[in-house]
């Protein structure tokens, strides 16, 4: 992956429990995350929830794990190995820790096998205590991760553009791409902002507020789940066709249906 291959971008996202990664299986969503929102940005979800999710899905999609932020953040068990293909620990209140680096390597060498970490960079990092996003993304070259997220802390503080331009977005996706990571943009992400962030082509998009009926505590709403499926992969297809062909414009069908997703959402919302 490099700056002059764009990756297609796909959804993911968080669940509480089997029944809602069942509905995010049934509705074609392509990674399968597992945490507590009532915890936090990246609230571990309890180790019986993450057995049942595992159960539940028993290999038909791909999952990823929240273990916390790493100050307080508990480890996975060996017998998860093979189970989960990434798991990322937040970064709040580590910038100002000097051994937060080695805990994060220490952290990293405790995970099941085959477990892929995750980097995690806060958009709003001053306020999280949290190093900078670069600095995160440069130490995350020498710990064999294998993404990039950046994401959002406080989550009633606007979302991921209230923090990030998108040409500041943009310069870590690429950075990330030279480290060879996968990039997933996060962060109360809504749909407006999803197809305004598309044409950078992140290798994923990360929701969980507006998958549900409310708030991101509430359950997955089954409608919105299809409804973001199809409009990422819309986009996904849209700028997928603008990179092959530049002179073709986008498929005014393909358009209208997307917009329209959008503006209902915002009129339900």
């Amino acid at each position: 992956m490099t700056e002059s291959t764009p990756s297609i971008t796909r959804l993911l996202v968080s669940v509480r429990s089997a029944d809602e990664a069942e509905q995010c299986l049934d509705a074609g969503v392509d990674l399968i995350d597992i945490k507590e929102p009532m915890h936090g940005s990246l609230g571990a979800a309890e180790l019986d929830t993450v057995a049942d999710v595992v159960a539940r899905i028993a290999g038909r999609a791909p999952l990823s794990v929240a273990l916390g932020e790493l100050v307080e953040a508990r480890g996975l068990p060996p017998h998860f190995a093979g189970e989960v293909r990434f798991a990322k620990f937040g970064m709040a209140d580590c910038a100002h820790r000097p051994d937060w680096h080695d805990r994060w390597r220490a952290a990293i060498e405790r995970l099941p096998a085959r477990g892929a970490p995750v980097a995690v960079g806060y958009a709003d990092w001053k306020s999280a205590g949290a190093p900078p996003p670069e600095v995160i993304l440069e130490r995350a070259k020498s710990l064999n991760c294998q993404a990039f997220l950046i994401d959002t802390f406080d989550k009633r503080a606007g979302d991921l553009l209230a923090h990030l331009s998108e040409q500041q977005l943009n310069g870590l996706l690429q950075a990330a791409r030279r480290a060879r990571l996968l990039c997933v943009f996060a962060g109360s992400l809504c749909l407006g902002a999803i197809e305004r962030l598309s044409p950078l082509a992140p290798d994923y998009f990360a929701v969980r507020g507006a998958a549900c009926g409310g708030k991101r505590c509430d359950a997955l709403d089954a409608a919105r789940l299809r409804e973001l499926v199809e409009v990422v992969r819309s986009l996904a297809r849209d700028v997928c066709m603008r990179n092959r062909e530049p002179s073709i414009p986008t498929s005014s069908a393909r358009f209208t249906r997307t917009k329209s997703a959008i503006t209902d959402h915002h009129k339900n919302a």
